[in-house]
């Protein structure tokens, strides 16, 4: 009997002190906190790696001046191969005056074709499946409706009537950046039947979970399975294709603001999120 006692003398504390650790992990499990929160927008697709794509197109097809400046950029880091081409088309037009009736003129209009090929080096920048839906969640077919702003679209992209001048390029143009290749010149029709391009996807960086801040989750909240927070993101690994062909910069930070649920199987997950530009803690620029 002496025995039995001394024996519950032992375990009895142990089993209590197993116990309130059992009930302090499950509170801590009810509500939301900056580790759970940093683990639940790290699953979330933006910030998965090989989301951050930008598409350029390979094959021969007509491209206007800020495209072959990018091309042309690409092409001084050796990411690509760039043979331009010029085309001339006989246009006819025609003028009205009142005085002199309508009267036909032709001009002679320059297009521009490029040729365009991966190097080895840019070969290593595909990403033949970039991730739609949040990790864990690529076998389940509902489409990935989560709320993100506009500059933190997982694929941006480019041909020639979305080639916009970017800083990047710019930069390239205040130095003595090589022209393309340039071909014999061809007529525009002739050109035209040549057109054959396809797009590929080229890694452009990745965005990073930095920091988790001022986590929200009060009682009434954590009774209803929800919470939200700010964080910091970070823009890191920048590519050649994101430097030119993206306004991204390396290291670049922004601020964003989640609202999350809690769920019997999964946990905390993000319900909603943004990403937005603005000042950064670096003082670079919006993105």
């Amino acid at each position: 009997m002496k025995h039995n006692t001394g024996f519950l003398k032992i375990i009895l504390p142990a089993m209590c002190a197993a116990l309130l650790a059992a009930s302090l992990a499950s509170c801590d499990e009810q509500t939301l906190n900056a580790q759970a929160a940093k683990k639940a927008l790290e699953k979330e697709t933006v910030f998965r790696d090989s989301s951050q794509v930008v598409q350029i197109g390979t094959g021969f097809y007509e491209v206007d001046s800020a495209a072959r400046q990018r091309l042309e950029a690409l092409a001084k880091e050796g990411v690509i191969s760039c043979k331009i081409s010029t085309a001339a088309e006989h246009h006819r037009f025609e003028k009205y005056t009142w005085w002199e009736g309508t009267k036909i003129f032709y001009k002679d209009i320059t297009h521009f074709f490029a040729e365009v090929s991966l190097t080895e080096k840019g070969k290593k920048f595909i990403v033949h499946n970039p991730p739609s839906k949040p990790l864990g969640e690529d076998d389940i077919p509902e489409a990935d409706t989560h709320n993100m702003s506009k500059t933190a679209m997982h694929t941006e992209l480019y041909d020639a009537n979305n080639a916009t001048g970017t800083a990047a390029v710019a930069a390239y143009h205040g130095k003595s950046a090589p022209k393309g290749s340039y071909g014999k010149v061809i007529s525009y029709s002739e050109a035209q039947k040549k057109v054959k391009s396809a797009k590929v996807n080229m890694l452009a960086g990745f965005y990073k979970v930095e920091k988790v801040l001022n986590v929200f989750c009060p009682e009434n909240y954590s009774k209803n399975g929800v919470g939200k927070c700010n964080f910091i993101c970070k823009f890191t690994g920048i590519t050649p294709f994101g430097k030119i062909l993206t306004s991204h910069k390396d290291g670049e930070r922004a601020y964003g603001h989640a609202d999350f649920a809690r769920f019997e199987d999964k946990g905390w997950r993000v319900n909603t999120y943004d990403i937005s530009g603005g000042e950064t803690p670096t003082g670079q620029p919006e993105f």
